[in-house]
């Protein structure tokens, strides 16, 4: 059996995993593969503009519902929105917990310090002290 060698150029890097997927599965050997800077490009010209540097991440075509009632009924939410809230909902858990983590981290740091300024001042206290009146100079 010959192995046959490919080289992929594509533009869209999300494509290369699946054609690569795809020629070894039928056994080709792919030795090579090239993504175009385009989509580098397209990615930095983006981010300049303040967008996702993935065009489908969001936007009308991607939060919008896919179809719409005549008689102005609301249309059920689809998979990939409902996945979505539930990963913003866990994200959502997860800065709360560790928001609260840092609190309880700072509120134990502040009581660790009085703890110490208090055992410095009872330390100062129980110096010994010198006897008697101070001669004046």
């Amino acid at each position: 059996m010959s192995s046959k060698i490919l080289v992929v150029a594509t533009c869209f890097g999300r494509r290369v995993g699946a054609q690569l997927n795809y020629f070894r599965a039928r056994g080709n050997l792919v030795k090579n593969y090239h993504v175009s800077p385009c989509l580098s490009a397209v990615g930095a010209w983006r981010k300049e503009q303040g967008l996702s540097v993935n065009p489908t991440a969001s936007g009308p075509l991607t939060d919008g519902p896919d179809y719409s009632f005549i008689d102005g009924r609301p249309t059920p939410p689809g998979s990939r929105k409902i996945k979505r809230a539930e990963k913003q909902l866990q994200l959502a858990k997860k800065i709360i917990e560790l928001s609260k983590e840092v609190d309880f981290a700072v509120e134990f740091r502040k009581q660790r310090d009085e703890e110490e300024m208090a055992q410095k001042a009872k330390t100062l206290q129980r110096k010994l002290k010198p006897k008697g009146k101070e001669m004046e100079e």
